[in-house]
């Protein structure tokens, strides 16, 4: 059970992206499109970008090529810009020697940061940033502390406006509050619904004033996007549910929120949700607070195996919730795949030479944390009769109809069946009401039926 929420405090901030912007455009993942994503988020209204000193998942110098460049046009000063960057203890796990942000065999933590951000003003191109955090703990907590205490002395040089801690939980959060005489400005985190929001390290933020930043707030919380309660709340105010989802972090929760987004029209609207008229009522974020985490989130893990029964090769495609299917590998025909997934992502297999499809899957936790899905053209229907009369389901088959089974007034009949099968419903005086074929479009089927 989640941990009860204290009564929310609010804090007076004083850092440009706490008192201007509650949503951060975070940088992570977007590797050669950095630029390119960086300079939109920057013209869609964006002031305060996260990164972080760690090559494998950021890349610092095209986030700083991007705000050069944007300078530049004289839209914007350095003063309006909020930067936030990382030293990440592991970063040059991995990656070639050239791109190492500090020197891994320098036996001294207190160095290794001081060389990690100095690299990270050359690629940012800035003389320093507006707050620098500790993107994890440290092997121990000496050196925790030693690299803390090196950070504290970097903001007394004023290469860093504030100094944080990310990944940290509510353990560690203590031991470094009672360690250090400064608290952390930020902790970054994870903010996952079935955690309870994070609920134990918001709480130790809110008594001792400091601002939770929270992101995977999308990604991680895709079932609450999708609560009717929360569409309803969507409905009322006119916005998506993921606005009313970021709106519900920063007001209800009091935190900032990060964004990732690629697209230009999702950029608008998070920003929409600093607007000073859009708030939710108390009843509304009431309603959120009470939200029960489902027994699986998209954060828990699934392995996959793929067998591949029929003749011919597939092509296995991630099906990501916007923008195009990612391509995750072939399986030959007879053969297999396995795939590391999440609980609730969807893929689907082609073939090669018709691009026909073939399967579609959503991992489902509830089935197990290991799950073979076969590729066989077989059909799962769920016909459910919303009607009030009773009705037969016919197979049509080559020049004639099969009867398959009655179907009673809201009743439901279960059929296995084959891609490309045809199936019609009719009335009791043989009038048909529906028609159906078997496709992979939607995986396993519900197709209701009747009259009403």
């Amino acid at each position: 059970m989640a941990p009860a929420l204290a009564p929310l405090r609010v804090f007076l901030y004083v850092s440009l992206a706490a008192a201007e912007h509650s949503v951060i455009y975070g940088t992570a993942w977007k590797k050669e499109a950095t630029a390119d994503l960086v300079k939109l988020a920057l013209r869609q209204g964006f002031r305060a970008l996260d990164t972080a000193n760690m090559p494998k998942h950021y890349n610092e110098s095209l986030v700083g090529e991007a705000v050069s460049e944007f300078l530049a046009t004289g839209q914007l000063t350095r003063d309006q810009l909020w930067v936030q960057t990382k030293f990440t203890p592991d970063a040059c796990a991995d990656i070639p020697e050239e791109l190492w942000p500090f020197d891994p065999a320098e036996p001294r933590p207190s160095a290794r940061v001081r060389q990690s951000l100095r690299s990270s003003l050359r690629h940012l191109r800035v003389d320093r940033v507006e707050a620098l955090l500790l993107h994890a703990p440290m092997p121990t907590r000496a050196e925790s502390l030693e690299v803390w205490r090196e950070m504290e002395r970097i903001q007394e040089e004023n290469l860093a406006g504030e100094i944080g801690v990310s990944n940290f939980n509510a353990q560690e959060l203590r031991w470094l509050l009672s360690a250090s005489d400064k608290a952390p400005a930020y902790v970054q985190n994870r903010c996952l619904h079935k955690d309870g929001w994070d609920a134990e390290v918001r709480q130790l933020c809110q008594r001792h004033g400091i601002r939770y930043q929270g992101f995977w707030l999308l990604t991680g919380n895709r079932h609450v996007t999708r609560d009717e309660r929360l569409i309803e709340i969507a409905r009322r105010h006119h916005r998506t549910p993921e606005q009313i989802l970021l709106r519900f972090a920063v007001q209800g929760l009091g935190i900032l929120a990060l964004s990732g987004t690629r697209d230009a029209e999702h950029m608008a609207q998070d920003l929409e949700v600093s607007r000073a008229d859009f708030s939710l009522s108390a009843e509304e974020i009431s309603v959120l607070m009470e939200l029960k985490p489902p027994e699986f989130a998209e954060t828990d893990p699934v392995t996959g195996t793929i067998v591949n029964d029929l003749e011919e090769a597939v092509q296995i495609y991630w099906e990501p919730q916007s923008g195009p299917e990612v391509h995750n590998g072939d399986v030959p025909a007879q053969g297999q795949l396995v795939v590391q997934t999440f609980h609730g992502h969807r893929f689907l297999a082609r073939t090669f030479e018709h691009a026909e499809l073939v399967l579609r899957w959503t991992a489902d936790r509830a089935a197990g944390r290991a799950q073979e899905v076969r590729v066989d053209r077989r059909v799962k229907a769920e016909f459910a009769n919303v009607g009030a009369s009773e009705l037969r389901v016919f197979w049509k088959g080559a020049g004639a109809e099969v009867l398959q089974d009655t179907l009673p007034a809201e009743g439901k009949l279960q059929i296995d069946s084959f891609l490309g099968h045809e199936f019609v419903v009719r009335t009791a005086d043989g009038r048909a009401v529906h028609e159906w074929q078997a496709t992979a479009a939607h995986g396993a089927h519900r197709v209701e039926v009747g009259e009403l």
